[in-house]
């Protein structure tokens, strides 16, 4: 792991731990034992260094929906795969939790964001013509029914950490990602045929 990947690990775990408006560059460098001015030599401020983080958090969520966006797409890769990204994202949980507010204040991140969206609403829309495809999903009940299921899926996954944190938290940690990792899949269930049901309810609740 070269200085730039440390730098953005070791931020994730203070960010995460104290705040992000709590942790300065220079705590960041006397925690990995680095000049203030190797790490500014990487990251020049605490801007770039979020916009990477975020970054690093974007491209394992696009790795993961990548998998999924394809015909062939089955519900138990579907719950495995999102599984591993919730896991991921608790690691950058104080991007999520801040989200708005790191959005407004890095205006980066948030058009970055908002291009996102508009991705995952395709590769979401795709995914659910797939599972219709494979009986496993029903037809939208009214046009533009399966567009707020889909909004409320981003929903939960940007921000039900800081539900999760608020409700159980002293909850173990495995249940806390389990909690968060659920929720994705609450507004897609009423959805699902009784064969994607099935499926879906002994995956969800192992």
């Amino acid at each position: 792991m070269g200085t730039a990947e440390k730098i953005v690990k070791k931020a994730c775990e203070l960010f995460n731990e104290k705040g992000m408006a709590e942790v300065s560059i220079r705590d960041i460098a006397a925690a990995l034992g680095i000049s203030h001015g190797n790490l500014r030599y990487h990251y020049p401020g605490k801007g770039p260094l979020i916009e990477a983080i975020f970054q690093d958090c974007l491209v394992a969520s696009d790795t993961v929906m990548e998998k999924l966006d394809r015909p062939d797409i089955d519900i138990t890769t579907i719950l495995t795969s999102t599984a591993q990204q919730a896991a991921k994202f608790w690691k950058y949980r104080f991007l999520l939790q801040d989200l708005l507010a790191i959005s407004t204040q890095y205006p980066k991140i948030g058009e970055a964001l908002r291009g996102m969206y508009r991705h995952r609403e395709v590769q979401l829309k795709n995914i659910f013509k797939y599972l219709q495809a494979q009986g496993l999903m029903q037809a939208e009940s009214f046009p533009g029914f399966y567009q707020m299921v889909i909004e409320n899926c981003l929903m939960a996954t940007d921000f039900g950490i800081s539900f999760v944190e608020l409700n159980y938290p002293n909850a173990p940690l495995e249940e806390k990602i389990h909690r968060y990792h659920f929720s994705w899949f609450v507004p897609i269930i009423a959805c699902l045929t009784d064969k994607g049901k099935a499926m879906v309810f002994p995956l969800l609740q192992g």
